[in-house]
């Protein structure tokens, strides 16, 4: 945790906003909260696609409707000014949550700003970043079930997703949100329609399982069941901590024979 906060320390960070006084509250709650100050900001498209650009910044703040034009006609020339950078979209109105999914952003955030939420986009960062790490310095990969099962997922925009069920890692269940995330061997994060619920997840196919209220998990990436946590298989190893509650562990151990 202490590694967490400061990593999130070091985040450059960069905010875009026709409202100057909507980057003073964000780039304030960012100072006081998580030691972060704004590397760059901006009032325009225009001149959001020049800060990005030279500031190269891993996360990007960018209210969806600004002066000039819409952020979202100005996403592929973001991406052109800096692939890496991850963009959130941040606004006062709910009602473009839907576009800013279906465009690709990594997370979206409403004002006024919520501090779990924020501290949630924060900490998603850091785990997408330690996962691509992982799957670029590692040859190994986990072994995947040897029949291929198509399981058909329900994304939050009601778009449908075909999937092998050997893709699927783990599922997580965001609390905060009310929302489940299903994660893959490509470390793509979609996140699942409301209607969604664990008894639908495990009723489909006996490869998952239940390890803690907020996880269910396919167990052939699991490579060690410790007290409290399961450790997935290379790559996956340093993906989310994987939790495991006691009324799941004894399910679990019962998945694997003892010798």
């Amino acid at each position: 945790m202490q590694n967490d906060r400061k990593e999130i320390k070091d985040l450059t960070i960069a905010i875009v906003d026709d409202d100057p006084n909507a980057i003073k509250a964000l780039a304030d709650v960012l100072n006081r909260n998580f030691g972060i100050t704004v590397a760059a900001s901006a009032t325009s498209a225009q001149s959001a696609i020049e800060i990005t650009g030279k500031s190269k910044p891993d996360i990007l703040f960018l209210d969806i409707q600004l002066n000039d034009e819409s952020a979202i006609d100005s996403l592929a020339a973001l991406k052109e000014a800096s692939p890496d950078t991850k963009i959130v979209f941040y606004t006062a109105y709910q009602k473009y949550m839907i576009s800013a999914i279906r465009t690709h952003a990594f997370d979206f955030l409403l004002k006024p700003v919520d501090n779990e939420e924020l501290s949630i986009i924060l900490h998603r960062y850091l785990a997408s970043v330690k996962t691509a790490t992982a799957i670029q310095s590692r040859s190994a990969v986990a072994a995947p079930i040897p029949e291929k099962k198509a399981l058909s997922i329900i994304t939050v925009t009601n778009d449908r997703l075909i999937v092998n069920v050997c893709d699927i890692v783990y599922f997580k269940y965001h609390s905060e949100r009310k929302l489940w995330e299903v994660v893959l061997n490509d470390f793509r994060h979609h996140i699942l329609r409301r209607q969604t619920t664990s008894e639908s997840i495990l009723s489909r196919f006996p490869e998952f399982v239940r390890t803690h209220k907020s996880f269910i998990v396919n167990v052939s990436y699991i490579s060690m069941i410790s007290s409290d946590r399961c450790v997935l298989l290379p790559p996956f190893d340093n993906s989310s901590d994987i939790k495991i509650s006691k009324i799941y562990r004894k399910d679990l151990l019962d998945r694997f024979y003892d010798i």
